[in-house]
């Protein structure tokens, strides 16, 4: 939900240039009050529509000597932007919502001067988001304004670094393959982070070879030229593509029909996806002015670059700065040369054409004038080698002294270095590192994190009788972690703490003779369950004190629930009070209920060993069976047990639809812990005694 802005921040506005009698305000005053305002903004969540026309007021402070020089700008803008971004959330507009909102904005001027009035003003508040914000920059409105692309760039040392810090950020593995997919797509291929997130897996050619940049009902592209062809094949690295076949093999088995999506098969929202990334960036390189959209710079940076570098009619006989910038690039001699060969021709001006293409931008100026980032080295290297055909003669003229004529000949490179010694220009400060970039260049240490899905997957074809070696090798399946996958998932249909008292596998339906997974939930509710309970567990489970309980909450889901049954029984006080302690940590508390069974018929010391865990729930989420049993006129005492149960949002929905089946339910929330801890069992059922929580 976007932030609802404050009417009254025009009259707040318009009060600051409000004069005191006959007074003038002065500059002082104006800002002080101006900025006392911005802080407050800042500070209160207000919307980034307020905070941008404040804080563009503040930056024209600078800019003009006069109070009532602000005050005409304002009168310009300040009212119709506040107006019309009523509501509005910059922080997820794309490149086309800014140009469509601008758009609408402008139309409001009355004479043509007054349109380009308005989006000079415009032009200036996108810049100071583009600046502070991190927004998205846009093509000048203004007629005669230039674009305002913030220059940035990253090498192949800061890409990799970034790629290996996304293990680390919190995220469920599949999140993070999805982040380092969009890492790779921008910075090898130069795709936006819109086109990105609406890419389909249809769009992707069957022997993933290229992918097609297309409309489609997940969002349009910004201009007709970028309708585009990327060539997968040629561009990405071995392990480049290793994960792009992972990701895509992946997402063919599972929900969704994008190439990225969560773990509930939603597509990402552009906004939000460009933010992890962004922060990731800036947090690695330790560079704040880095975007995601940079990502998009430095691919037709270096595809510039490699083209000038491999160019046959260049040589640079050796220089130290072209073996440095060849260190830029991605890709060796012979892997650039075969890019080159594929995607330009050999006819010089239409190679501006091929990177333009890449880009899908519908003119070359556009990509030189704001992509391509390094053409200033690139020129001083050409000059560097330039023969300027001096003779002895040019010697005199040019005050050469007598004794440095005879060592320097007529070579040119022996001139130029000569002349550049004699300029006196200082190198180039080596750039300060707080710290040593990772780039991955050895082995980490760090356990490989597998999720539900890869297990899912690889026992799925072994249930199949399929060879699972190929997926092993997608996942970078180690044989003995699947070998003790498949050991676990054997223990929990045969061994006899997972049987019913009729010797059949508890976990499972009847008719279920073979396999070794649960069937999911087909509710969507219950699956995001999953999905929160996952991610909450594992950060519970790096604590070691926490272990253990965690563990007794897997085996006692398993050995005290059934397949077609709602619920989870327990016998002990203890192990249920343990259970809860875990289950709302990993759920919502108002959800568990409980069902105690033979309350009132027990001992009073029996009563008390279960009043602490009574207290841990409220009296709503507990309900008591009492009913007594009448045998020959005598009640027995009966010992306490107890049935836990989630509550669903679709269980009612799930009872009415039942009105005339006699179906068993075998689809409950309930189901969700069972599933959650049948996959966790796959995983860590090595740590489990089972023989400690057999009753």
């Amino acid at each position: 939900m976007p932030l609802q802005g404050n009417p009254a921040i025009t009259v707040e506005i318009a009060k600051l240039f409000k004069k005191n009698k006959d007074e003038k305000i002065s500059m002082t005053t104006f800002k002080a009050s101006l900025k006392q305002l911005y802080e407050r903004l800042s500070t209160s969540d207000a919307p980034l529509s307020e905070i941008a026309i404040v804080g563009w007021l503040l930056t024209k402070t600078v800019t003009c000597s006069k109070v009532s020089s602000i005050q005409t700008y304002s009168g310009a803008i300040t009212n119709r932007w506040l107006s019309l971004t009523q509501g509005i959330d910059l922080d997820d507009y794309t490149e086309d919502d800014f140009i469509q909102f601008y758009s609408e904005l402008i139309e409001l001027g009355k004479s043509e001067d007054a349109k380009n009035t308005i989006a000079t003003h415009i032009d200036e508040i996108h810049e100071y988001l583009v600046n502070q914000h991190n927004i998205e920059p846009i093509a000048p409105l203004a007629a005669t304004k230039r674009a305002h692309h913030r220059t940035g760039y990253l090498s192949e040392t800061m890409f990799q670094a970034t790629l290996n810090s996304a293990d680390n950020i919190g995220m469920t593995t599949d999140e993070v393959d999805a982040v380092k997919l969009a890492l790779i797509l921008g910075q090898r291929c130069g795709l936006r982070i819109g086109e990105i997130v609406k890419i389909r897996l249809k769009d992707v050619a069957i022997t993933s070879a290229y992918l097609e940049v297309r409309d489609n009902k997940y969002g349009n592209n910004k201009t007709g030229s970028a309708l585009r062809r990327t060539l997968l094949e040629q561009l990405l690295t071995d392990s480049d593509m290793s994960l792009f076949e992972r990701i895509e093999l992946r997402r063919n088995e599972s929900k969704g029909d994008t190439l990225i999506a969560n773990q509930a098969g939603m597509a990402y929202r552009a906004s939000d996806l460009s933010k992890t990334i962004s922060q990731l960036i800036k947090t690695t390189t330790g560079l704040p002015h880095l975007t995601t959209h940079h990502l998009r710079h430095s691919f037709l940076t270096n595809f510039q670059l490699m083209s000038f570098l491999y160019d046959k009619a260049n040589d640079f006989n050796g220089h130290q700065c072209s073996q440095t910038l060849k260190d830029l690039l991605p890709y060796d001699e012979d892997k650039s040369c075969k890019i080159l060969a594929y995607i330009e021709t050999s006819l010089q001006y239409k190679k501006i054409y091929a990177l333009a293409g890449l880009a899908g931008h519908a003119s070359p100026s556009t990509t030189f004038d704001s992509y391509v980032h390094l053409t200033d080295i690139q020129i001083g290297l050409l000059l560097w080698h330039m023969d300027y055909q001096l003779t002895p003669k040019h010697y005199e003229l040019l005050s050469i002294p007598r004794c440095i004529k005879s060592q320097l000949g007529a070579t040119p490179a022996a001139i130029n270095s000569y002349f550049l010694r004699k300029l006196k220009i200082k190198p180039l400060l080596k750039p300060r590192l707080s710290k040593q970039l990772e780039t991955g260049n050895k082995e980490s240490i760090k356990p490989k994190r597998y999720s539900f899905n890869e297990v899912r997957q690889t026992l799925e074809l072994h249930d199949r009788e399929e060879d699972v070696k190929e997926r092993m090798d997608i996942y970078k399946l180690d044989q003995d972690t699947f070998e003790r996958w498949l050991q676990n998932a054997r223990q929990l249909r045969n061994h006899p703490a997972f049987k019913t008292i009729h010797g059949n596998p508890r976990l499972f339906a009847p008719d279920d003779n073979r396999s070794l997974l649960p069937v999911f939930d087909r509710y969507v509710e219950d699956n995001n369950i999953l999905m929160q309970m996952t991610n909450k567990f594992r950060n519970f489970y790096k604590i070691e004190e926490r272990r253990k309980p965690m563990l007794q909450f897997i085996a006692h889901t398993l050995m005290n629930s059934q397949y077609y049954k709602n619920y989870i029984t327990f016998s002990r006080a203890l192990d249920l009070y343990i259970y809860i302690k875990v289950a709302e940590k990993l759920v919502v508390k108002k959800n568990i209920n409980l069902k105690i069974y033979h309350y009132a018929q027990a001992k009073d010391d029996d009563k008390e060993r279960w009043k602490p865990v009574m207290k841990l729930l409220a009296s709503s989420q507990i309900e008591k069976c009492n009913k007594s049993d009448a045998l020959s006129a005598k009640t027995y005492k009966k010992q306490i047990r107890a049935e836990l149960s989630l509550s669903s949002q679709t269980e009612q929905t799930r009872i009415e639809n039942r009105e005339n089946s006699n179906l068993p339910i075998n689809q409950w929330t309930v189901r969700t812990l069972q599933v959650f801890c049948h996959y966790a069992f796959i995983m860590i059922g090595q740590r489990i005694n089972l023989g400690e929580y057999e009753s």
